[in-house]
């Protein structure tokens, strides 16, 4: 990948970490550099070896285990809310979607065990 394509990817990477939980939209940035979103997809994957979505899901799960360090009984509309969820419902879906269970059994059970069945990657989880 030339350096061009590097720098681009890495400003994707810095703009996505600090506008993902604030309704980020991939228009914007193609927008602001005036390059199509395919293009931005492209070549995200080919330098990450991850989605676009799938870099952000790293980042909440990142985002999600430290709120759950700090305080298990976090409020869910305050957790759907810091790690860029409009709100709570999106938040359940979410996390049913990529974890399996519920917000409330991954409470129960956080830190999770090794032999905790995530659909994720545990490299990802357990980082």
């Amino acid at each position: 990948m030339n350096i061009k394509r590097e720098l681009l990817v890495e400003k994707l990477i810095d703009y996505i970490k600090e506008n993902f939980n604030n309704g980020f939209r991939i228009n914007t940035f193609s927008q602001i550099y005036k390059i199509s979103r395919q293009y931005l997809y492209v070549i995200f994957r080919e330098r990450t070896g991850f989605s676009i979505r799938e870099y952000i899901n790293m980042l909440r799960i990142e985002m999600l285990k430290e709120i759950l360090k700090e305080n298990k009984h976090e409020k869910a509309y305050t957790i759907g809310i810091k790690i860029g969820f409009k709100n709570e419902f999106q938040l359940y879906r979410w996390v049913r979607k990529n974890f399996g269970i519920t917000l409330n059994e991954l409470k129960k059970n956080f830190p999770p065990q090794p032999s905790t069945t995530l659909k994720l990657k545990k490299t990802i989880w357990q980082k």
